[in-house]
């Protein structure tokens, strides 16, 4: 029964990653992990982690690697996410995230980098759409975030396209849809 769901696990992970477009934007920023039993009140591991995240049409893919210890991946999108067979709860703190699932909790936090933006190396969710609808837009996957200014209206994102970092302007709003796509010379 065990190795049915694991092979369950492994057949809904593919499927999931196949589903995944061609056209993404990723980041990756080095941070820190903590995983926790919560059933057992234990931490199981608390440390140095890498985390990278693709975001496509079909929402997000979160691989994330603690030092010495298990690789997590998480592909979803919205609180919904799936690690492997197992239905995952993801909350999203701007500078991190919680993804709890079968008595779990792995929390993430990235490293604060000096950006113009929120603050933190991961992007917030109007970055991101922008990231993923300049991405979309150009047909380009080699894309980074040049500037950000947040706003309630929305938020200005301007994303670098390509080797030289061919500047789009794009609005992002904070239900992931996106407005004024534009190239800016």
């Amino acid at each position: 029964m065990q190795i049915s769901k694991v092979i369950m696990g492994f057949v809904t992970a593919l499927t999931l990653a196949s589903s995944v477009q061609v056209i993404a934007a990723s980041a990756s920023a080095p941070g820190t992990c903590k995983l926790t039993n919560t059933n057992a009140g234990k931490e199981l591991y608390h440390g140095n982690c890498t985390i990278n995240q693709k975001t496509t049409d079909s929402g997000s893919v979160y691989s994330i690697k603690m030092d010495n210890a298990q690789s997590f991946k998480f592909a979803g999108s919205g609180t919904n996410y799936m690690h492997g067979s197992h239905n995952v709860h993801f909350k999203d703190l701007g500078a991190g995230a919680i993804f709890t699932w079968d008595g779990f909790a792995l929390s993430v936090t990235t490293e604060q980098q000096n950006t113009t933006g929120s603050g933190s190396s991961t992007p917030s969710l109007a970055e991101q759409a922008c990231l993923r609808d300049v991405t979309r837009t150009t047909n380009n996957p080699d894309v980074v975030m040049l500037e950000s200014s947040f706003s309630q209206a929305g938020t200005e994102v301007i994303v670098g396209v390509g080797p030289q970092k061919a500047r789009w302007r794009c609005i992002g709003y904070s239900d992931g849809t996106t407005d004024g796509i534009e190239y800016r010379p």
